[in-house]
């Protein structure tokens, strides 16, 4: 109640609140979107209900989204999903990323559209859980990253079913660098 209060008065006052919402939106999707998201790993301490989930990001610091999404209360009420919906979350199915990832609410899982999921790394295949992808019910684009020659394996055939079934679209990348070696040794 005191909240709603609050951000009611801050909308008298601002000229930038004073804005309609569908535009104010779209000024936050532009500054806070755009980016690749790497969740930050996870201290076990850290593992606890209520706790804000850790990340990182390629273009942007997260002093950034939190300078954005901290200004005011009302700021704080629009963007809260704006981070999940308008970034690509780079995936590694690992303990630490399963543990952000349970960090999140409900609402921010829904929230996440895009991620992005590079197979060379050696780990993936033996952490990766299909059913982690119902989780996020409005993913539109799965970018997977891998070779030409790259056989198929199991992740990707259940990334491609997942797909599939949920109308989401596929786009395979070209790794950086081709050669593995240089690929595990830098991740």
């Amino acid at each position: 109640m005191i909240t709603s209060v609050r951000i009611a008065a801050n909308q008298e006052h601002s000229p930038f609140l004073n804005l309609p919402a569908e535009i104010r939106v779209r000024i936050y999707e532009y500054a806070l979107g755009g980016n690749v998201v790497r969740p930050a790993c996870i201290r076990k301490t850290d593992v606890t209900p209520g706790r804000v989930a850790r990340y990182r990001t390629s273009n942007v610091t997260p002093n950034t989204f939190r300078n954005v999404i901290m200004s005011c209360r009302a700021v704080q009420a629009e963007t809260e999903l704006v981070l999940y919906s308008a970034n690509i979350f780079f995936c590694v199915f690992d303990q630490a990323w399963f543990a952000w990832f349970r960090l999140l609410d409900d609402k921010k899982r829904a929230a996440i559209r895009t991620i992005k999921i590079d197979l060379y790394k050696p780990r993936i295949k033996d952490d990766f859980k299909a059913g982690v992808l119902q989780e996020m019910p409005n993913l539109k684009l799965i970018i997977i990253v891998r070779d030409e020659v790259s056989r198929v394996g199991r992740v990707e055939q259940a990334l491609l079913h997942h797909a599939r079934a949920s109308g989401c679209q596929v786009v395979f990348e070209e790794p950086l660098c081709p050669c593995r070696l240089c690929r595990m040794a830098n991740h």
